[in-house]
């Protein structure tokens, strides 16, 4: 009976140590956001997944997309990242955040007069 306990001691104590890692989902709107009303509703054509494993982000197209602008900038404002993207359906892309230090992020994503805002923890 010691020894079960023991077994069981260890293995909790083993499970609450050992680093996890996950994939994250970044939040977008289900629709972009758009700069003028209208009564048209695109979906997003990607999605952002934060992979705390290696700081990455990866933005995975469901459909082609041409002059897409990512920015992503800290809690104060300052852009970390900002870069024009071109991609076809199904590509994926990947921005390293190797070198940021623990905080809240913004990404915000715009493809003409459309925009999609998420936030992310690093």
């Amino acid at each position: 009976m010691k020894s079960i306990k023991l077994g069981s001691i260890i293995v909790l104590t083993l499970l609450f140590t050992i680093p996890t890692f996950a994939r994250k989902k970044i939040q977008f709107p289900h629709f972009w956001a758009q700069s003028y009303k209208s009564i048209i509703k695109e979906p997003i054509p990607f999605e952002a997944i934060f992979e705390d494993s290696d700081n990455s982000i990866q933005l995975c197209f469901s459909k082609n997309a041409e002059g897409l602008t990512v920015q992503i900038s800290d809690n104060k404002g300052t852009q970390i990242f900002n870069e024009t993207l071109n991609a076809s359906q199904n590509e994926i892309k990947t921005i390293s955040l190797n070198d940021l230090e623990v905080g809240e992020y913004t990404i915000v994503v715009t493809e003409g007069n459309k925009y999609a805002v998420g936030k992310f923890v690093l």
